[in-house]
């Protein structure tokens, strides 16, 4: 692989960890209203919504962790190679 691609795979990786950093930051806050939100509200549909908010930003940040460990897995096998 040459330097320009080289450089467009870390660029990728740290765009990843970015975009990863800024979904905790919402999912941190979207737990914080529901765990802010009385039992009450909680079992309506607006809590639903929220705790359903938070799985699929829990399952995405997940999935994102597992795309920057392949990049880096890439990165790792083209500093191997020179």
């Amino acid at each position: 692989m040459n330097k320009q691609r080289r450089k467009q795979i870390n660029t990728i990786k740290r765009e990843l960890k970015r975009i990863e950093q800024d979904l905790q930051n919402v999912l941190d806050e979207e737990q914080d209203a529901f765990d802010s939100m009385p039992e009450n509200l909680q079992y309506s549909m607006r809590g639903i919504d929220s705790e359903d908010a938070i799985n699929n930003m829990e399952d995405a940040q997940m999935e994102l962790n597992n795309a920057i460990k392949s990049i880096q897995s890439v990165i790792e096998s083209l500093n191997e190679i020179g």
